[in-house]
């Protein structure tokens, strides 16, 4: 519900998914953005039936799925994308040659008075291309690259050898992103994961914002935008003259439930669990449900709990609602935000005093 309360009146979202759950989220999208907002279902096969998964005698499952939908079908922005002539394409159909050097393809375009066929050229050159289709064959996952495997090509690669996802690679998000925005519009990832849209993005000229809870992001996806503003050559970039440049701003959520999970995750015994527990009655947000004297009356029971029990119990009392601090608590004194990160957070939310 909150990524179509946020999505502007002209926006589209893309849900990327494989064949496992797409169609209970297809149900499901229809009732957040309705039925007549959905736009189409795109099919990303990114392989080829070989290797070990060919093994077997079921069909091999080479695909997954994204769905598109808009805020408003008829207001959505959409821009019409063409993919290039295949090789094979060109030489079986631009095969006519004026003496020139200019190929051209030869195009019925109805008859004239005479009921005789009337023909017009067609110029390679001139040519935009092939309109795009729902069924996309032509970019492969970052895996299929042979170079990723080979550690003096991994500089000309996508893959990220510190992490064992990120197969989307950059050309597939470029198509989304110029499908449906013009530069300086905002792009919004959610699960940033190793940042391959903000990637595409910034070399597109884009505004975006990247959302991420895991704690590789600093190192890992926020490295991979440094490199891409000092000129890397990876991805998307040759094929849009990428010459670097560019800054991004990297803030992290001021946390408050979710340094109590931490900690109750780091505990290395019942003790330490018991003392963290003290601490959450006096400091930390509990579920509204949570009535600590019963809780009290049965920590005996709690003491013959696993030490891995233990710690999903006392993590089921926190309220997830306030594992970071909300912009409308930054005054409260409960979170005790310093008037640095008070001052911060105003700055990028353009908040006045």
């Amino acid at each position: 519900m909150i990524s179509r309360e946020i999505l502007s009146s002209d926006g589209n979202i893309f849900i990327h998914i494989d064949i496992n759950e797409i169609h209970y989220l297809k149900i499901l999208c229809d009732e957040v953005f309705g039925k007549e907002n959905f736009v189409e279902e795109i099919i990303w096969a990114y392989g080829s039936p070989s290797g070990g998964r060919a093994a077997g005698a079921k069909p091999v499952n080479i695909h997954d799925t994204i769905l598109h939908y808009s805020k408003s079908y008829s207001d959505r922005k959409q821009n019409k994308i063409f993919i290039p002539y295949t090789e094979k394409y060109i030489k079986d159909w631009f095969k006519y040659d004026d003496g020139d050097g200019r190929l051209y393809q030869r195009r019925m375009r109805g008859k004239d008075e005479s009921g005789n066929s009337t023909w017009v050229k067609q110029y390679l050159d001139e040519s935009k291309g092939v309109p795009l289709s729902t069924v996309w064959s032509d970019i492969k996952q970052v895996y299929a690259d042979p170079r990723a495997y080979k550690e003096n090509q991994l500089q000309h690669t996508e893959l990220l050898k510190e992490f064992s996802g990120g197969q989307k690679p950059e050309a597939l998000l470029k198509r989304i992103i110029e499908m449906c925005t013009d530069k300086n519009d905002i792009i919004l990832d959610f699960h940033l994961g190793t940042g391959t849209t903000v990637a595409t993005a910034h070399k597109l000229n884009r505004q975006y914002i990247g959302i991420e809870q895991m704690d590789y992001i600093k190192e890992l996806t926020c490295d991979r935008l440094c490199n891409i503003i000092k000129g890397n050559q990876t991805g998307i970039s040759k094929s849009v003259n990428w010459q670097g440049g560019g800054s991004f701003i990297y803030l992290e959520l001021k946390k408050y439930n979710q340094t109590f999970i931490e900690k109750i995750e780091e505990a290395k015994d019942e003790k330490m669990l018991l003392q963290i527990w003290e601490e959450m009655k006096q400091k930390s947000f509990l579920n509204y449900n949570v009535d600590i004297q019963k809780q009290e009356q049965h920590i005996e029971d709690f003491k013959t709990l696993s030490l891995q029990e233990q710690k999903q119990h006392l993590c089921e009392l926190l309220d997830k609602n306030q594992l970071y601090v909300n912009l409308s608590s930054l005054k409260d004194k409960n979170f005790a935000c310093t008037p640095e990160e008070q001052k911060v957070t105003q700055q990028f939310y353009q908040l006045k005093n």
